[in-house]
């Protein structure tokens, strides 16, 4: 159900393709950065509960939500309460179970029934922190009264006949050869497979609620009163570094793509797009290393208390003050580290972008890397010729770059500056609208003067067409068959072929209302943008774009 809702919540989702986040850093490596997740955010006001305390996913798809007044339901839309009294552990398992572990005590929901295990059934008299499931289906539960193993329908205390000495165990990890690992008193302790004793790994920690397998093998801890390091193991056993990121977390994971996300305690989010890039570097939690999301960000609260990677990918996160998810949009947000206003923008060689915005212009290249960063130059539109060469726009002329690229851009572009056409009336210099046809003729739509074109060196306006002053030029397009269509502000659309009219369609005509705002195609493929589509007229305007004479 969760997973339904969250793809309807993305098909109606409009992404723009240049998202404005001022940040320092950019992962170059990575498929992107945490600033360019979608993030979503439950507070108070969207009904969420506060005081997460663990997550947890069942095969229904719904969310399931530990909290300190209890057990919550998440569908995507509404919170569900599902019991009281605080929740500090959950787990769900591959047959559909949910384990709940409580104050004192564990509930077991299966099929929508619960059934609750006390001490009277061999639980342990203390706080459950965690679950964990071994390599032979064995459910454990770790507690402040130490470890217990689910045997039939009863709980039995793990003690020294499994060579278990530690007063409390919090964190538990299966890894991938099978060894089973217990974060208990201030060390780690593991369980080889098959075996029934504990061993020593002989490392001093301080409380160590999460333990992480990465992609390469490598343990990880996240530790309340240090950091998260990997844990520091002798030989025979997984790879180890002194790696260390410096701050206080309760949980963190490692996500399909292999990146790290850390809780922290107070500090928000960080991640970590290639911690395998990190070997034997000890990092700060203010390291610009390190990817940052706080509630300056958007984040419910800076105090994380749970994490978890769903089925479909998304990051939840459980926080003091509510819930959230990061996600990938199939529109990845592009991140530049200054402000974006107002921005031109134009395609570029090689699925490069040029941007000139106010106060900077800058190209971003196809790997999202900024480049060839200048002062703003002021320009008002761009258009791209049939060869790819681009046509920049300022008031009063035009800055012809034959290779594509922009008058700023320090790669040897060959440009040259053209006077634009002046109102002969007022005698001063005029927005266009302007497209280039197949012959090198720019046509230009201008503001109050009428229709130009512009080849040989010479502007000259065009007689043939009705015309009058309230016509501003609003949209310009060379079709795939070479004919040129321009909008007008008043509605009106002229079609030209083979330099002469093929077809006016006055304001009052216009099947597009009043205002025409683009004009663009694709292939064969014309799209037309307004304020009010009649269809009758679209459909006799596509056709003519065809070229069906008999609409025409």
């Amino acid at each position: 159900m969760l997973a339904q809702t969250i793809s309807v919540w993305r098909a109606v989702c409009i992404w723009l393709l240049l998202a404005v986040v001022c940040t320092a850093s950019f992962g170059l490596g990575s498929d992107r950065t945490i600033a360019q997740y979608v993030h979503t955010a439950w507070g108070q006001k969207e009904g969420a509960p506060s005081g997460v305390l663990a997550l947890a996913q069942t095969t229904d798809g719904f969310l399931w939500l530990g909290c300190a007044d209890g057990l919550y339901s998440f569908d995507g839309v509404s919170f569900e309460l599902r019991r009281t009294g605080t929740a500090y552990a959950l787990l769900a398992l591959p047959n559909g179970d949910l384990w709940i572990g409580l104050k004192s005590g564990v509930s077991l929901l299966r099929n929508g029934q619960m059934t609750t295990y006390s001490v009277s059934d061999g639980v342990p008299p203390g706080v459950v922190a965690s679950f964990a499931e071994d390599g032979e289906g064995t459910l454990w539960m770790a507690s402040n009264a130490g470890l217990a193993r689910l045997e039939g329908n009863r709980w039995n205390q793990v003690s020294a006949d499994w060579n278990f000495h530690e007063a409390d165990a919090t964190g538990m990890l299966l890894d991938r050869q099978g060894t089973f690992w217990v974060a208990a008193g201030h060390t780690i302790l593991y369980l080889p497979r098959g075996s029934r004793q504990f061993h020593a790994t002989g490392i001093a920690t301080t409380q160590v609620w999460t333990l992480m397998e990465a992609p390469n093998g490598k343990l990880w801890m996240t530790e309340t009163g240090r950091s998260v390091r990997p844990i520091p193991l002798g030989s025979g056993l997984p790879p180890s570094d002194k790696t260390e990121l410096v701050l206080g977390s309760i949980g963190g994971l490692f996500d399909r793509d292999g990146s790290l996300w850390v809780t922290s305690i107070g500090q928000g989010m960080r991640r970590v797009p290639l911690p395998e890039g990190m070997d034997g570097r000890k990092f700060d939690q203010s390291d610009d290393a390190l990817e940052r999301f706080t509630a300056a960000d958007g984040l419910t609260d800076n105090l994380i208390t749970a994490i978890l990677e769903d089925r479909e990918g998304n990051i939840w996160v459980g926080t003091n003050s509510g819930l959230d998810r990061f996600y990938k949009s199939k529109l990845v947000p592009i991140v530049v580290p200054f402000p974006v206003v107002r921005p031109v923008m134009a395609p570029g060689n090689a699925g490069s972008i040029w941007v000139d915005s106010t106060e900077h212009s800058f190209q971003i290249e196809n790997t999202g890397r900024i480049s060839n960063v200048s002062k703003w130059r002021g320009y008002i539109d761009v258009d791209r010729g049939p060869d790819g060469s681009l046509w920049w726009q300022r008031i009063g002329f035009l800055d012809h770059v034959e290779s594509g690229g922009a008058p700023w851009s320090d790669t040897g572009n060959t440009s040259r500056r053209i006077s634009t056409p002046v109102d002969p009336i007022t005698k001063t210099p005029e927005a266009l609208k302007i497209t280039e046809d197949r012959n090198g003729v720019i046509w230009a739509a201008s503001e109050r003067a009428g229709v130009f074109t512009f080849s040989q060196d010479h502007w000259k306006q065009f007689e043939n067409v009705p015309f009058h002053r309230g016509y501003r030029g609003s949209a310009a397009y060379t079709d795939w068959a070479g004919r040129v269509w321009l909008g007008f502000q008043d509605g009106a659309i002229i079609l030209f072929e083979n330099g002469s009219v093929k077809r006016n369609w006055s304001g009052s005509d216009s099947p597009l209302g009043h205002v025409v705002s683009s004009i663009n195609g694709r292939g064969r493929h014309i799209w037309f943008g307004g304020d009010k589509l009649s269809g009758s007229h679209v459909r006799r305007v596509e056709a003519i774009a065809s070229g069906d004479p008999s609409a025409a």
